[in-house]
């Protein structure tokens, strides 16, 4: 909208001062379109989606760490706020630059970019999401060309607001951990990385490579450079909680806590709960998801928590593998912290990550479902 309106500016002919000033009106406008916007729809008495052409996230792919930091400093804004708290998903359009070259049109106004540029800035813009909970990523390599990729997408419109889909095979796999010494307890001081110890655990569980994405030399190169923010790996902790719920439904709560960026210590400003129920319609499993407040969330621990169960905590780490998003999880207070790496993909096979050591598979193994685990008797089985 800008753009066609005269405000199309090329961001590599400004200064420092004048991009970080750019970027904060730029998004302190689309702040306020999306409140409007949002707000306009919870007037309506019709259930309402809302479909955002960009989030506020983009700004960290269009700045250097030097610019994102100092835009973060000076609004008081943090990543969780802006990427997890206001979008109930991120759904990711990979260029056509990107695997199909010859279908990049740069001649549209708003592209301005090479086919060079327009990969990177796109890989850039990908991270930026890392760690939000519901993040998918369209690919261009579909039987129907741009039809499949268009019918992607609306898949994955689907599945978020809670209609039956099959676009997506979830997979989970266990990793080799054990040997790896954790010292993860339930004390706050150990939640929060206090102990290096926590901390540095998912980069133990990376084995040595030149490919791990872990590797602290090079983020620190990232991280001073001017070239766009690079989120390579982001790491949060989750406490997963079940709540009372009818026999056909899974109802749980949770909680995300702190943001550890690539090598960077743990921050733990900002905090984001959702609510999840699923269940079973015509053998088709329905997901009905909400970001809700903290005020809610202590209620519903109050009065709803399922005796029956523990709460979960989970160390989780995101990460991106050959245009795949994957998470790594680790359950904290569980005896022996399984480690379980998460991936959903449209393809049956998945390229896995060299670097992890996987054990097996166990997509369908409802030993190693998350319900399951929570159970106060369960032990974790290595076999």
């Amino acid at each position: 909208m800008l753009m066609k309106a005269g405000a199309m500016i090329d961001n590599k002919k400004l200064s420092d001062v004048q991009r970080e000033n750019f970027q904060v009106q730029l998004m302190k406008t689309q702040m306020s379109l999306e409140d409007i916007i949002h707000n306009i729809a919870l007037n309506s008495e019709d259930p309402s989606v809302i479909l955002m052409d960009r989030g506020l996230m983009d700004t960290a792919g269009y700045s250097g760490w030097k610019i994102w930091d100092r835009i973060l400093e000076r609004t008081g804004w943090n990543n969780i706020e802006l990427r997890d708290n206001r979008y109930d998903a991120v759904i990711h359009m990979i260029t056509a630059a990107d695997g199909c070259p010859e279908f990049y049109d740069n001649e549209n106004v708003a592209r301005y970019e090479s086919v060079e540029e327009a990969v990177e800035r796109d890989k850039a813009l990908r991270s930026a999401y890392l760690g939000h909970n519901k993040l998918f990523f369209i690919g261009n390599q579909h039987d129907n060309g741009f039809e499949g990729k268009i019918q992607s997408t609306i898949d994955a419109v689907f599945s978020v607001i809670g209609f039956p889909t099959s676009i997506k095979r979830f997979r989970k796999f266990l990793v080799e951990t054990r040997g790896i010494d954790f010292e993860g307890n339930e004390s706050d001081v150990e939640i929060w990385g206090q102990t290096p110890r926590y901390e540095d655990y998912h980069g133990k569980v990376f084995k040595s490579s030149e490919t791990e994405p872990f590797n602290s030399t090079q983020d620190n190169q990232q991280r001073n450079a001017e070239e766009p923010a690079q989120f390579n790996f982001v790491t949060n902790i989750i406490r997963h909680t079940y709540l009372k719920a009818p026999e056909d439904s899974i109802i749980f709560v949770r909680k995300r806590s702190g943001v550890k960026i690539n090598n960077e210590p743990f921050s733990r400003r900002s905090h984001h709960f959702d609510y999840e129920r699923r269940y079973m319609i015509d053998n088709q499993k329905i997901e009905k998801k909400r970001i809700m407040s903290g005020r809610e969330y202590e209620d519903l621990l109050l009065n709803e928590f399922d005796e029956k169960r523990r709460q979960l905590k989970i160390l989780r780490t995101s990460f991106m593998f050959e245009n795949q998003y994957f998470q790594l999880e680790t359950f904290t207070n569980i005896i022996g912290a399984p480690t379980f790496l998460l991936v959903e993909s449209e393809d049956e096979h998945v390229s896995l990550p060299p670097y992890l050591k996987v054990l097996k598979d166990v997509s369908n193994n409802a030993q190693y479902s998350t319900h399951n685990m929570s159970r106060h008797d369960f032990e974790m089985s290595w076999d």
